[in-house]
């Protein structure tokens, strides 16, 4: 199977750059700071080290709490560390939409994630004046 992956990104060189492109765009296009990996990481010990959605496994992708693709930020006030399960389901729902319809959903946490990022559970969505 990974011989077959490496020859097929062989054969598609432009697959992978198009999504990053796009994802490179969209970033462009909203507001962002910059951030090091290791603000980034003292951001995710907020969090446990863990999915902010399921606390379950161990976070391991960036997810925009407000998707870029819905104007969010690219900044760590707008960032969650979230599992690949998470992160790759929730894609650019609203966040507290999407997290009502999972099994693991709780009040509590969704307060805590709000708290955690600064955001009031009333106005969680709304884009900061910049």
């Amino acid at each position: 199977i990974l011989e077959r992956n490496r020859t097929w990104r062989k054969n598609n060189p432009g697959h992978r750059c198009i999504r990053q492109r796009r994802r490179i765009a969209r970033k462009n296009e909203v507001h962002a700071t910059k951030y090091s990996r290791q603000d980034l990481q003292d951001h995710y010990k907020r969090f446990g080290d863990k999915c902010a959605y399921c606390r379950d496994r161990p976070q391991e992708s960036p997810d925009h709490f407000i998707p870029l693709a819905k104007g969010g930020c690219d900044v760590l006030s707008n960032i969650v560390p979230a599992c690949q399960s998470c992160n790759s389901s929730k894609r650019d729902c609203d966040p507290l939409e999407w997290f009502q319809r999972q099994e693991f959903w709780s009040d509590r946490q969704w307060r805590k994630i709000l708290k955690t990022l600064g955001k009031d559970p009333d106005s969680y969505n709304q884009l900061p004046l910049l």
